[in-house]
């Protein structure tokens, strides 16, 4: 497996599939779920995750283009420099390639190319600024 090809590969049933046969060679029982494009499945391959001895940190960059706000962070937690970035629109995606390139062992920080392009070429938005009222006591 190639990591341009994990980072080209469409969200969906082939990703989905690919991540469910991965995830039953370490636990059998495990049911198959939408995990590039659902949520909630995301969240759970997430623990899964966790429960393998990684850490995974998931991030929304306030302020970044929409289609970068999604940052995902998988890393060994005895070898930091076992490790695997990722950076999308979606959060089950960023957390569904993060786990794959893991998997595959392709270690360091990728971006899709149409994301990159996409950070290139975007508007910063602008971070909402809240003043909350200081209590005097």
């Amino acid at each position: 497996m190639d990591p341009r090809k994990i980072l080209l590969m469409d969200t969906g049933p082939l990703m989905d599939e690919l991540i469910t046969s991965i995830v039953r060679q370490i636990d059998a029982d495990m049911e198959h779920k939408a995990w590039s494009t659902d949520r909630l499945a995301a969240l759970d391959l997430r623990e899964f995750i966790c429960g393998t001895g990684c850490s995974v940190s998931i991030t929304k960059h306030a302020g970044s283009p929409r289609d970068l706000e999604e940052f995902c962070l998988i890393q060994d937690e005895e070898d930091e420099n076992m490790n695997v970035s990722t950076t999308s629109a979606d959060v089950a995606e960023s957390i569904s390639r993060a786990f794959l390139l893991y998997h595959y062992k392709f270690y360091g920080d990728h971006m899709n190319a149409k994301f990159a392009k996409a950070m290139r070429e975007a508007k910063r938005r602008q971070a909402k600024v809240y003043h909350l009222p200081l209590n005097k006591d």
